[in-house]
């Protein structure tokens, strides 16, 4: 999806006044674990990207590569506060007719547990895509080289 069409659709599930499109920095969201190395641009909120509701990746040129859905925004979205984070992960995955996700712990990682989790459930999707669901709820897609094949497009062979 270009990125412009992903903005005008923000647009319409939040507030989107104080958001830019920026270059990519990773010390942003350095305790999220990316597969891909595409990523270039940012489009979030400036006042806070970390906390910002929605967050967009872009590669150079400037096609989505990741969204990080947040907060308040995923209750809005997905009525997840009826939920426990593990009953809504696996409401999300039935919903979204994935496989059962894997659960996953990177422990120590983030020195702001609530904010940016350490824990949560994966899906790797055969088609390459990534999606995380945290342990607080937060929302993480990522574009990642299709299974089988590396990120520079060529493919592996063998284990």
């Amino acid at each position: 999806m270009p990125l412009d069409e992903a903005v005008k659709t923000a647009a319409t599930l939040t507030d989107i006044t104080h958001y830019r499109l920026q270059p990519f920095n990773l010390s942003e969201f350095k305790f999220r674990k990316f597969e891909s190395d595409a990523h270039r641009h940012w489009f979030c909120d400036l006042r806070n990207a970390v906390v910002s509701p929605l967050v967009f990746a872009a590669d150079a040129e400037k096609k989505l590569t990741f969204i990080a859905i947040q907060g308040t925004l995923v209750e809005q979205l997905f009525e997840s506060h009826k939920d426990s984070a593990e009953a809504f992960a696996q409401r999300f995955a039935r919903a979204h007719d994935l496989p059962a996700m894997t659960p996953f712990q990177q422990s120590g990682q983030s020195p702001l547990p609530n904010i940016l989790p350490d824990s949560g459930w994966r899906f790797l999707s055969p088609l390459g895509y990534k999606i995380t669901v945290y342990s607080n709820k937060d929302i993480d897609i990522e574009k990642i080289a299709p299974l089988g094949e590396k990120s520079d497009g060529t493919t592996t062979t063998g284990p």
